[in-house]
C-alpha cells in the first residue's frame, strides 16, 4: 500500500500547492491509505532519525542542528516549514519520497509537538531526542507544566538511546537525570554571563524539586551580546553570529552543536558548525526582518493569539518590532 499512499499523497499534495499553499491534507491521506507510511519511510535512516521537542524553540533549534549537520556532509531530510504533527510530517516527507517510499538521507532532523510527539514515536521511534525547555506555556492546550513534562517523559521513554536537553531547565535537566539508566544524557548548559543578557527570557516553568540533577555537558553557552554568542564544546569554544538577538536564540544553537556534537562523534568540527551558523536565516515568522517605506520591522511570533491585522499605516510612527 506504501506506493498507492505515496502516489496519491503526492497528486494531492501538488494540487494544492498549485492553489497556492501547503497542507497537511496530503499527509493525512497518505496515513490513511498505508497507516505505517512513517515507519516505512522513515525506518530506513542508516544514521537515525532524531527529535527535537519542548515548550518554544523547536523550529530554530531543528533549522540549526540541520545546518550544522549538512556544513558537515550529511544529507540530512527535516520538516522545514514546522509540520511537527504526524499528519504534517507525512506531508513533509512526501515532497522526498520516491514513487517507492523510499528516501535519500543519511538520517531526519523532526521537529514534534510536545503534546503529539509520543504518537510520532510509537511509530517510529527515535534514535536520539532533544529537548528545548519546559516552560509556563500554551495552557489552553496543556492546562499545566507538570502535563507538559508527562508527555515529554513519556516521549523521552519511546527513545532508544540519546538524550540531549537544555540542562538549564529545571525540568528537562530532573528529566534526562530521571532517564539516565537507559539513555544517554547529557545536558547543554548556560553560563552565568550569559544568563546576565536577559535571563527573563528562558524561564522555565516551577519546578516542585529542589534536588540536584546536575549532567554530564555537552555544550556551553559561555556568553552573548546582541548578535553574537561564544559556545563551548569539548572544551574549545568558537563566536557564532545569531540569526536573530535574544538570549533564547543563542541557547538553541548551544543546543543545536551539543546534540550535533554527540550525533557526530569525533568527526564533529567546531569551526564548521560555526560557519553554517553564519549566513542562517531566522525561521519563518520568528525574527524575520521586513522593510517597510524605509524601516527595518522585526517580527516578532507569539504563539495561540487571535489572528491580528496590523494596520501598516499605522507603523509610520512605530517602533521597531511587531508582535503577531
Amino acid at each position: 500500500m506504501l506506493p498507492l499512499a505515496v502516489l496519491v499523497g503526492k497528486l494531492f499534495r501538488f494540487a494544492l500547492r498549485l492553489r497556492g499553499g501547503g497542507s497537511a491534507v496530503p499527509g493525512g491521506i497518505a496515513l490513511a491509505i498505508e497507516p505505517k507510511f512513517l515507519q516505512k519511510t522513515l525506518g530506513r535512516m542508516s544514521k537515525g532519525i532524531y527529535f527535537v521537542s519542548g515548550s518554544n524553540g523547536k523550529s530554530t533549534t531543528t533549522a540549526m542542528l540541520v545546518a550544522v549537520l549538512r556544513a558537515h556532509g550529511l544529507k540530512v531530510l527535516t520538516n522545514p516549514a514546522g509540520g511537527n504533527l504526524p499528519q504534517g510530517l507525512a506531508s513533509a516527507l512526501l515532497a522526498d519520497v520516491d514513487s517507492l517510499g523510499r528516501l535519500d538521507h543519511d538520517l531526519a532532523i523532526l521537529e514534534v509537538d510536545e503534546g503529539y510527539g509520543k504518537l510520532i514515536a510509537r511509530k517510529v521511534a527515535p534514535n536520539g531526542l532533544l529537548l528545548t525547555n519546559l516552560q509556563l506555556d500554551q495552557l489552553n492546550r496543556f492546562h499545566s507544566p507538570e502535563e507538559v513534562y508527562t508527555h515529554l517523559n513519556d516521549l523521552a521513554n519511546l527513545t532508544k538511546e540519546l538524550l540531549v536537553v537544555n540542562g538549564s531547565d529545571e525540568n528537562t535537566e530532573r528529566l534526562a537525570h530521571g532517564q539516565k539508566s537507559r539513555l544517554r544524557s547529557f545536558g547543554v548548559y548556560v553560563e552565568a554571563a550569559a544568563l546576565g543578557t536577559g535571563a527573563k527570557a528562558l524561564q522555565s516553568a516551577p519546578s516542585f524539586e529542589n534536588d540536584n540533577h546536575q549532567l554530564e555537558s555537552v555544550a556551553t553557552l559561555v556568553s552573548t551580546t546582541r548578535e553574537s554568542a561564544k559556545i563551548a564544546v569539548d572544551g574549545n569554544s568558537v563566536k557564532i553570529n545569531l540569526p536573530a538577538p535574544g538570549l533564547h536564540y543563542a541557547v538553541d544553537a548551544a543546543l543545536a552543536f551539543g546534540m550535533a556534537r554527540k550525533i557526530l562523534g569525533g568527526d564533529f568540527q567546531l569551526e564548521t558548525a560555526s560557519a553554517a551558523m553564519s549566513d542562517l536565516p531566522p525561521v519563518y515568522g520568528r525574527g524575520e526582518v521586513i522593510e517597510y517605506r524605509g524601516q527595518s520591522i522585526r517580527i516578532i511570533m507569539m504563539k495561540n493569539l487571535p489572528s491580528l491585522q496590523v494596520n501598516l499605516d499605522a507603523l509610520d510612527e512605530a517602533p521597531s518590532k511587531v508582535w503577531i
